[in-house]
């Protein structure tokens, strides 16, 4: 009998199929490097209870690797078994004919790009990778070779020599690049400690892979191409509202900073002094660099949100406000609520009420307001009933809340019933697919219900007051919305 090669199909063709299926039809890197890890644990009959151990582990399944320790930690189990499993999974090949059609995109743009930052923001721009992701060029070469498409490999390659400069070592390269944050910040202490050198060696490496360094004490602000995330993020501010104080600045940078899901790097007065350097103080956008001041334009999004607050009564607005406005207009209720959260021109007041960068309004004011709205405003409403024992009818005549935040506190006796349950959504209409999953949380919300009730009022027209009818079958845990 001929040896068992290491990428024949599973035991499972049809299981096999689906595997490769899921994974041609990734949307993005992270679906991506999770459906190949997948497909190589069923071929090389690994339990999936190890899933979490090997994601944590391969850096090319979302851009971050784990020490075998953190990989160890994420199952119970010691380092060596870890070890023992991750070669099991190995050699990481596939032999495909062809790669997966999202990775043709993302080679189209690798093409396009003039250096390695514009790479990976028209990634994230394009959807491609997540936002708050970490890929660097090496990892997402990793998961190009796993697929074993020569053609592929080669036009990488050829990509990869244009865009890295070979003036410094590989590891040296990638140590630097995982110092650096997602706004361009590299503390130069960590650094030092991470290269085994001196402070002023380890900025004069950083000044070898970035094209644009400005150093602040202990601080580096690095970036290939200006203006650069970091004076874009002060630019953006001072579109806005001028005159700024650097403290202020300083805020938007650490909401941008959360936005993109990084840690924040440097003293805070190294980061201060950097501000001024460019800014001056007060901060004024025309002491800008010139491409600071053209490359910093106010998205479709920013600019509804300062018309928008620019106009109303107290220069403040309810987040139920805002997004009564929006489902008036056309505009995404989920980008408003990102955008309330992490945007480097709005400012929280006090819960629920936001205000541009620089308005300070009175928050007993803004306390006023938000009684006055939550007085106003009607609750969401939630009926159900029992169709037969594996069949519940749930009826919802959703608020603007409800539409935002897809989260509800039900009764005892309603979630006594749901909470072992996570529900799969879907349309009966079919034209509706979502990750998400209804569950009850710690907290006792029932979740996940935004992207179904925005699916049915953007899709199916729905009226104010009128009841969704969302239809749960326990046995097999699935959620269809009834639109008929």
């Amino acid at each position: 009998m001929p040896a068992k090669s290491h990428n024949q199909l599973t035991a499972d063709p049809e299981f096999d199929d689906l595997l490769r299926k899921s994974l041609d039809n990734s949307s993005n890197l992270e679906e991506v490097g999770a459906n190949t890890l997948r497909l190589l644990m069923a071929r090389r009959n690994v339990s999936m209870d190890y899933w979490d151990a090997l994601h944590a582990r391969f850096g090319w399944t979302d851009g971050t690797s784990s020490s075998l320790q953190h990989a160890a930690d994420q199952v119970g189990l010691t380092r060596e078994r870890i070890r023992q499993i991750q070669s099991r999974v190995l050699p990481l090949t596939l032999d495909l004919i062809i790669g997966p059609k999202v990775i043709y995109s993302v080679l189209g743009v690798i093409k396009s790009s003039p250096d390695l930052d514009s790479l990976f923001e028209t990634l994230r721009a394009n959807g491609l990778t997540a936002t708050n992701s970490n890929w660097d060029i090496d990892e997402l070469g990793e998961l190009i070779s796993i697929f074993g498409v020569a053609k592929l490999e080669q036009e990488f390659e050829v990509e990869k020599q244009r865009l890295v400069p070979v003036d410094i070592d590989i590891e040296t390269r990638r140590i630097i690049q995982r110092s650096r944050n997602a706004l361009g910040l590299i503390d130069l202490n960590d650094l030092v400690h991470r290269l085994g050198t001196n402070i002023d060696r380890a900025a004069e490496a950083v000044e070898n892979v970035y094209q644009f360094t400005y150093r602040q004490n202990d601080l580096m602000l690095t970036t290939t191409r200006l203006p650069g995330m970091f004076l874009n993020t002060i630019g953006k501010q001072l579109l806005v509202s001028d005159g700024l104080s650097p403290e202020e600045i300083l805020l938007g940078i650490e909401r941008k900073t959360a936005e993109r899901g990084t840690l924040s790097v440097g003293l805070r007065d190294d980061i201060l002094e950097l501000i001024v350097k460019f800014a001056g103080n007060p901060c004024r956008f025309e002491n800008l660099p010139p491409e600071a001041r053209e490359g910093s334009t106010l998205g479709r999004l920013e600019e509804w949100l300062k018309q928008v607050m620019q106009e109303s009564t107290y220069g403040m607005l309810h987040r139920d406000q805002l997004s009564d406005i929006a489902m008036k207009e056309g505009v995404s209720l989920g980008s408003v609520g990102a955008f309330l959260t992490n945007s480097v021109v709005i400012r929280p007041v006090i819960p629920s009420i936001f205000t541009l960068v620089g308005n300070h309004p009175d928050k007993s004011t803004a306390e006023l307001l938000k009684q006055t709205v939550v007085a106003l405003g009607e609750a969401t409403r939630i009926t159900w009933e029992i169709v037969d024992s594996d069949t519940l009818d749930l009826f919802i005549i959703p608020n603007t809340a409800g539409f935002t935040s897809g989260s509800f506190l039900i009764e005892k006796e309603l979630r006594m019933m749901i909470e072992k349950y996570e529900f799969v959504e879907s349309c009966d209409c079919g034209d509706f697919e979502t990750k998400m999953k209804l569950k009850v949380v710690p907290s006792k919300f029932w979740t996940g219900f935004s992207m179904i009730l925005q699916h049915y009022r953007l899709t199916h027209g729905w009226t104010e007051g009128e009841a969704i009818n969302i239809r749960f079958r326990f046995s097999i845990e699935t959620a269809i919305l009834k639109t008929n």
